[in-house]
């Protein structure tokens, strides 16, 4: 009994829960929600495999508030990533560097990078993760390829949807976890760029999973948090609001990452760090600038902070 109420308070301090989330959590457990939380809470709670209800109450609540919690913060991250796309709304592809003459090249090159890394042909049925306004859309749509654009702001897709492709382009505005079973295994390729950084891997990776064929890939291009810029918006709190860096964002380490994406079933991992051009480059420095990536990429150590690492993982063959 003695042990049982040292686990229970134990539980408690673990959890970090404030006054409110306390109750929230007893209503949660009991059941006294409205329909829609009710709804949530059989839902998470049938997700509780490793937690089964003839072991002690005290396990099982631990269970229960660890599943609630996850869901309670992914569900607040992508309400704060709807809300920091109001703020990119009048100039996304500016704001995002996108738009200026060395921003062009940029992107130009990474959707190439992005096309051959995935294989992406006329024949390739693909789904792109984090659209935005369409920009990467519309460079890959040019392979032929059929690609299904999915987003989380409305606001960026109505962007988007103004735009001429070269294939056939499906909107999504939902979030990947949301997306229906009968998806399942329906990929060539899930493909995006500055996404992943956005989001909870460990929470959307086994999604991600799911939705590509047996020996089909995952393609993205994120920010490495070796390139000292980068490193100042995600750790300093100064820069990375004077950036417009939105609370949630990081970079990747691409040994952890690596790691990580074969922790969750991935094999033929690679991840090449890559982008030297800066959008903010002058248009008389460019040429230049791009003679220098060519070289600064082939050199050990220099290379390690590029501005973006190109992330390439196949699901095996014979796997569901």
């Amino acid at each position: 009994m003695a042990r049982a109420k040292l686990d229970f308070l134990g539980f408690f301090r673990l959890s970090r829960l404030s006054y409110d989330r306390w109750i929230f959590t007893s209503k949660f457990v009991t059941g006294k929600m409205d329909g829609k939380f009710n709804e949530n809470r059989r839902q998470i709670t049938r997700g509780i495999g490793k937690v089964s209800r003839d072991k002690n109450t005290c396990s099982y609540a631990k269970g229960v508030s660890q599943a609630m919690t996850d869901n309670l913060t992914n569900n607040s991250r992508l309400d704060r990533e709807r809300k920091h796309a109001e703020v990119l709304v009048n100039d996304p592809e500016g704001i995002w560097g996108w738009g200026s003459p060395a921003g062009k090249i940029r992107a130009k090159r990474r959707a190439k990078l992005i096309i051959d890394a995935a294989k992406i042909t006329s024949d390739s049925k693909t789904l792109e993760i984090g659209c935005g306004t369409g920009l990467f859309t519309e460079l890959v749509s040019k392979t032929g390829a059929e690609i299904t654009a999915c987003e989380l702001a409305e606001q960026l897709i109505a962007i988007a949807e103004k735009k001429t492709y070269s294939s056939e382009v499906k909107f999504l505005n939902q979030d990947i976890s949301s997306i229906d079973s009968n998806y399942h295994n329906s990929y060539d390729v899930v493909w995006g760029s500055s996404v992943l950084h956005h989001l909870d891997l460990d929470v959307f990776l086994p999604n991600l999973f799911e939705l590509i064929k047996p020996g089909g890939y995952l393609v993205f291009a994120e920010p490495n948090m070796l390139n000292p810029q980068i490193w100042l918006e995600r750790n300093v709190d100064y820069i990375r609001k004077k950036t417009g860096t939105s609370p949630d964002e990081t970079a990747f380490y691409r040994r952890s990452l690596k790691k990580t994406l074969l922790s969750k079933g991935f094999a033929n991992v690679s991840i090449e760090p890559h982008e030297f051009l800066h959008p903010s480059t002058p248009e008389f420095l460019i040429p230049a600038m791009q003679l220098l990536t060519i070289f600064a990429e082939k050199i050990w150590l220099v290379r390690e902070i590029a501005g973006s690492h190109l992330i390439k993982a196949q699901k095996p063959d014979g796997t569901k």
